[in-house]
């Protein structure tokens, strides 16, 4: 294997593959990224065995061939290298020998025979969706994706298809995201609901260059199609909750307020808040909302806004953390706020055009 490549092009592919491979195994070779050059391109394959990520970069072949090598390491070279081109030629005696101008280094590598069988997809079947879209919607979705182990089924992002629109949710118990936007199905082509894990769609939010992205499900995996990268996940095999109900029933208490100045209100109030005391008070009068925080060895924060409630003074007091988690993926828009009683949930709707998002909140108890 030799060939030479631009440092940058292959230094951001090398970035994103470096951070799926698992950093703690018992499996040597999973620290591992395989390099395959044929046909006039680099391909690139990392695994944890859960999350598999494919691309290709276009090289200049000096000799096809391929071997593994420590991803982190790898990639940490790459983004010290001089600008430039990089030679990369496996040598006879068996290391992986990387040169720019005068940097050289000789790297240990195992054999691609070694690497595990990991899936890939050739044919393009599946929905279509606008690939900013699809990151947009996981950008609002991952916050509320549960971190806690035991809860197992609440672990990722559900994907499902009606009609023509794709459906995204996520939720820890306290809190629930869902986005729609639209798809199209190509060939026909029925998509079950699908859970995918939260790494997955983390590695899906932050790749750019990309227009649109296929997904597709097939045995137990879902596969992100894009130009010259695919993000295979093993779906999470667990049935989501049913969260139509939680999206009915608004309550008839209701107000408007710009994003900005309610997330810059929340942040500022906020400071005062820590640990189990990390929450805000929100006490609603008439043309008013006053944003409250305290900590009884800290202080208090108090805030007023201008609203337009028209209704009886009610409050009712949030995870202020939850709060700024749903604000700080919002663009500048206006939201729509809905409550039933103090402790019921909160439905907060942003009214942008481009993108139908629901965020559902549940109240503290104090």
């Amino acid at each position: 294997m030799h060939f030479l490549v631009s440092r940058d092009i292959l230094r951001k592919e090398l970035s994103i593959a470096q951070s799926v491979v698992e950093k703690k195994t018992t499996i040597p070779i999973l620290v591992n990224v395989l390099l395959k050059v044929e046909g006039g391109f680099l391909k690139i394959v990392a695994t944890d065995l859960d999350v598999t990520y494919h691309s290709r970069v276009p090289v200049e072949v000096k000799k096809e061939g391929s071997a593994t090598v420590m991803a982190s390491k790898l990639s940490e070279i790459f983004s010290l290298l001089p600008d430039g081109d990089v030679e990369v030629n496996l040598k006879d005696h068996g290391k992986l020998h990387i040169g720019a101008q005068n940097v050289n280094y000789d790297l240990s590598v195992l054999p691609e025979e070694d690497y595990p069988k990991v899936p890939y997809v050739e044919e393009k079947r599946g929905i279509e969706v606008d690939f900013k879209m699809l990151q947009d919607g996981l950008l609002r979705t991952l916050p509320s994706v549960s971190m806690e182990e035991y809860r197992y089924q609440l672990g990722g992002v559900c994907f499902k298809v009606e009609e023509k629109n794709l459906e995204l949710a996520s939720t820890d118990g306290h809190r629930l995201s869902r986005v729609v936007i639209k798809c199209k199905i190509k060939d026909k082509y029925t998509f079950e609901e699908s859970i995918i894990p939260r790494k997955a769609c983390a590695e899906l939010a932050r790749l750019d260059g990309e227009e649109t992205v296929i997904i597709c499900n097939f045995d137990q995996f879902s596969a992100f199609i894009l130009n010259e990268r695919q993000i295979i996940a093993r779906k999470l095999q667990a049935k989501f909750p049913d969260y139509k109900n939680y999206l009915m029933d608004r309550g008839d208490k209701t107000f408007t307020i710009e994003r900005s100045k309610l997330y810059d209100a929340v942040r500022r109030v906020s400071v005062i808040s820590l640990g189990k005391y990390y929450g805000i008070r929100f006490l609603l009068t008439k043309g008013k909302l006053v944003l409250d925080g305290s900590h009884p060895d800290i202080g208090e924060a108090i805030e007023q806004l201008e609203v337009d409630y028209s209704g009886e003074q009610f409050q009712i007091t949030f995870n202020a953390k939850y709060l700024i988690d749903f604000l700080s993926t919002l663009s500048d828009t206006t939201i729509e706020v809905y409550f039933k009683d103090m402790k019921a949930k909160a439905t907060f709707i942003p009214k942008e055009e481009n993108i139908d998002h629901i965020y559902i909140l549940m109240p503290m108890t104090v």
